[in-house]
């Protein structure tokens, strides 16, 4: 057994302990937990990451305190480990040291995630090697918007054949039935979001009952709709379903400045503590992380329904000449069209 192997048994064991002293006391376990993060952490930006929560713990009322008691309470012990275990060991440690090494390597910049519209038309094979490439590279992060129920079927499928990846499947309450919350209950290393559509409240609450790893989403495409989320109404409206997370998602067609705006925002909320939820801005924190993980810079990979790839260029997502189905990975990487 290498090295590598080693280490990530002794990092199953320390988050399994972990789960335990949370459930056992809150506070005491959640800085154990923190303190422990920060002596693993490796890179500067890391390291300042570990450093603020532990600043933002220090504070005997937080939140968050509350956010996690009822998470361990709700959650499926061993689901709770392994998704903790695939993010932070093997996507923002072990994956970033992979990303670091090929960005070195190469010259070419790698993003931690892929992103990907899923309604059944690119096919699981085609998806399992996309998958394959990105995780030599050191991306074990994806981030599935199932449109349909054969997108979600397909997304959860992908975290079964990839246990070592952490993913985020994104879907309508109406595709989120009791059949396919029980297949997502089967599926450890993966959090499940709610978009806040008519009948959210009751996708929530199947999810509750299933002891899922779950939160709540919704989109955004101007200053009407991202009024909403800044005044914070969209939040004090669906902490009552106990999420982990509140994300909120900008439109293709939104303007950058909004985009800016709700970024800030749901920052100012996860960093004041306003609210018992991890406040997240979809493409500004995807960026913010990818920046952490190639200390500095950061790249993001986003593939359409009908293997497009998607760029962020001017704070927009763009689609480009590339397309999965005639290119790999590292070579849609290395396109100057990227």
């Amino acid at each position: 057994m290498g090295q590598t192997e080693m280490m990530g048994l002794v990092v199953d064991s320390l988050a399994e302990r972990a789960i335990r002293e949370i459930a056992a006391d809150p506070r005491r376990g959640l800085r154990r937990m923190v303190d422990l993060g920060s002596e693993m952490a490796r890179g500067r930006s890391q390291r300042e990451f570990f450093t603020l929560t532990q600043a933002m713990l220090s504070d005997s009322d937080s939140p968050y305190y509350a956010l996690l008691t009822r998470t361990v309470r709700r959650t499926a012990h061993e689901t709770l480990k392994r998704f903790a275990v695939d993010l932070a060991w093997n996507c923002w440690t072990e994956g970033a040291a992979r990303i670091r090494r090929f960005e070195t390597e190469t010259g070419v910049q790698a993003p931690w995630s892929i992103s990907l519209e899923l309604d059944g038309r690119l096919g699981l094979e085609l998806l399992t090697g996309l998958l394959t490439d990105a995780q030599r590279v050191g991306c074990c992060a994806v981030l599935c918007f199932a449109g349909n129920e054969a997108g979600a079927y397909d997304g959860l499928r992908l975290a079964q054949r990839f246990p070592e990846n952490a993913f985020a499947l994104l879907a309508p309450p109406a595709v989120l039935d009791e059949a396919m919350t029980a297949r997502a209950a089967d599926c450890p290393n993966v959090i499940v979001s709610v978009e806040t559509a008519a009948g959210y409240a009751d996708a929530a609450a199947r999810l509750r009952r299933a002891g899922c790893l779950f939160g709540l989403h919704r989109f955004y495409r101007d200053a009407h709709e991202a009024h909403d989320i800044l005044s914070g109404a969209w939040i004090e409206r669906v902490l009552g379903e106990e999420g982990l997370c509140v994300t909120a998602v900008a439109r293709s067609d939104c303007p950058p400045e909004t985009a800016e705006q709700v970024g800030q925002y749901m920052l100012n909320c996860r960093t004041g503590q306003r609210y018992a939820v991890v406040a997240l801005d979809f493409f500004t924190d995807e960026h913010r992380v990818d920046r952490i993980m190639s200390e500095g810079r950061g790249r993001f990979f986003g593939v359409c329904a009908d293997g497009t790839v998607i760029a962020h260029r001017a704070g927009k997502p763009v689609r480009t000449a590339a397309n999965i189905r005639a290119q790999d990975f590292v070579s849609i990487l290395r396109a100057e069209s990227l």
